[in-house]
């Protein structure tokens, strides 16, 4: 099983990162989470099992299911993907009623009910699309997902946690999920859930989110060290660049995201709201390399009843980094540097006993969205889960050579 005392050392001296003269910065990849996921543990201690095929690994990740028709199965269980598991076309093709709302018609969009109104205006017509891409695979609590060697793949059907705990998801690659029909299946969902970990992982050609968190609580959650591939040819606005990214939609959310490659994306990296009159969340997205948004491109977009500390990531040619909601009663409390007098970092020595990291913004002068919200410190203040950030501008370099699947050690298996 994965090894909770291992480490993955770089150094990034070693990697020509750092000029002559200054001290040298040791980075960890390592097999403890860091951030708000820090006690999810997954399988660990329990069973381990390869599956190899697709009937194998939807029994290993959830043997039994409940009334509901949710997963009852929390049996401890490390479950080792072999090889590629592909499921495209397991189910047969079917289509639903959509429309391409999208003049360069590379995208078409598949509506979710009799009251969406994504097509209003539009021609609709019967869109068909596989139809396992919409039927994700349950996975049951206690459980470790992963691959030794890294080249491990998921093909054509996504993961989906409700109303489970203690996942661990990581050095694997989902892809090639309806990848031209939007509303035809997420990588992974997260719906109801405590302590998740999704680690080192590839997801790419997506016809929707990479990952989709709500309605329920999304709490003590991590998402490190991933790759966000979002090139396709299919994208909607026709530059090679996917929109639907990371939705954060949930009644209580606590996550950290970190150490991750986004890059080809138009928007959504992520978008956080509150699910409900009440909802809340408190995100922090720090060290992460956000890299190429199309020219439509925006990265972080949260609304009210949202606390986002941001803290030294580098985007490099995202024309839009914050979008900032025209409406002020939907606006996120963001807290985020880029630079400054020194005074500005007053408020992180008050609340979180440091300074915080400074964000690196390279390609576009719209900065308009890092606000200094102090009441986002506040909700930080004390917090165990806190990660402290490495400077921004060695975060390219950092995260290009160690995110994704194949940079972690796995023993004991």
């Amino acid at each position: 099983m994965l090894s909770r005392n291992r480490t993955l050392v770089k150094t990034i001296a070693a990697m020509g990162l750092i000029a002559s003269g200054c001290a040298t910065q040791t980075v960890f990849a390592t097999d403890v989470p860091e951030g708000f996921g820090h006690d999810t543990t997954g399988g660990a201690n329990g069973e381990v099992v390869t599956v190899t095929t697709p009937a194998q690994l939807q029994s290993a990740l959830c043997g039994s299911l409940n009334a509901e028709g949710l997963c009852a199965d929390d049996t401890a269980r490390t479950i080792v993907i072999s090889g590629t598991i592909d499921f495209r076309g397991a189910e047969g093709t079917t289509s639903g009623l959509g429309c391409d709302p999208y003049p360069n018609k590379t995208e078409a969009l598949v509506l979710l009910n009799s009251s969406d109104t994504h097509c209003n205006g539009f021609t609709t017509s019967q869109i068909p699309y596989d139809k396992v891409g919409n039927d994700p695979l349950l996975v049951g609590s206690n459980k470790t997902v992963t691959s030794i060697d890294g080249k491990a793949i998921i093909e054509g059907r996504g993961l989906r946690l409700v109303d489970v705990k203690n996942v661990v998801i990581r050095n694997l690659t989902i892809q090639d999920i309806n990848p031209s029909v939007i509303f035809a299946g997420d990588a992974v969902t997260l719906d109801g859930v405590d302590n998740v970990w999704i680690d080192h992982n590839k997801f790419f050609m997506i016809g929707r989110q990479m990952i989709a968190a709500g309605f329920g609580p999304v709490t003590h959650v991590t998402v490190s060290w991933n790759d966000f591939d979002g090139s396709t040819p299919y994208a909607a606005y026709g530059d090679g660049d996917h929109y639907w990214n990371m939705l954060f939609e949930s009644s209580d959310q606590s996550v950290t995201i970190v150490n991750n490659w986004v890059h080809h994306f138009a928007g959504r990296a992520p978008i956080i709201t509150a699910n409900g009159s009440t909802g809340h969340g408190v995100f922090q997205i720090v060290n992460n390399y956000f890299q190429d948004g199309s020219v439509y491109g925006h990265g972080l977009n949260a609304y009210n009843g949202i606390d986002v500390l941001v803290e030294a990531n580098f985007y490099d040619q995202v024309p839009m980094p914050i979008l900032k909601n025209s409406d002020p009663e939907q606006v996120g409390s963001v807290f985020g540097l880029i630079s400054g007098p020194h005074w500005a970092q007053i408020p992180c020595l008050q609340a979180l006993k440091r300074n915080c990291g400074t964000n690196l913004i390279v390609g576009t002068s719209n900065v308009s969205g890092f606000d200094q919200d102090v009441t986002v410190l506040q909700a930080f203040k004390g917090s165990p889960y806190l990660v402290h950030p490495y400077k921004a501008s060695q975060v390219r370099a950092v995260v290009q050579a160690q995110a994704g699947p194949g940079h972690i050690e796995v023993s004991g298996i």
